[in-house]
């Protein structure tokens, strides 16, 4: 994260900064295209990544914490299975696929 320093980054409605304001994942995506920003993004942007574009594992960045939330009452059987997947990956501290994202950089 600190080779990012003074880096222009974007910004989205209700944050601060003086980064471009990006209203949806598309425009992000233009803005980065044209050079006017770099974007630090969950691992899961790499689903559908644009040609031109690169993405590398950020190595040194704070940790994320995603939380998943759903109906206290719910019976569904894809939440509880989401759930148990989700549990599992927790427990082990990581999954395959971010330890060999982890493991050099690549064109996504």
């Amino acid at each position: 994260m600190a080779d990012l320093d003074g880096e222009p980054m974007p910004r989205w409605r209700g944050t601060p900064g003086d980064g471009p304001l990006v209203r949806d994942a598309a425009q992000l995506m233009q803005l980065v295209a044209v050079g006017q920003v770099i974007a630090v993004l969950p691992d899961s942007a790499r689903i559908g990544l644009r040609e031109d574009l690169v993405a590398l594992p950020v190595v040194d960045g704070p940790i994320s914490t995603i939380l998943v939330g759903w109906p206290e009452r719910s019976s569904a059987r894809a939440v509880a299975a989401f759930a148990r997947a989700a549990i599992a990956v927790a427990e082990r501290g990581s999954h395959p696929a971010v330890e060999q994202a982890s493991a050099a950089p690549a064109r996504w």
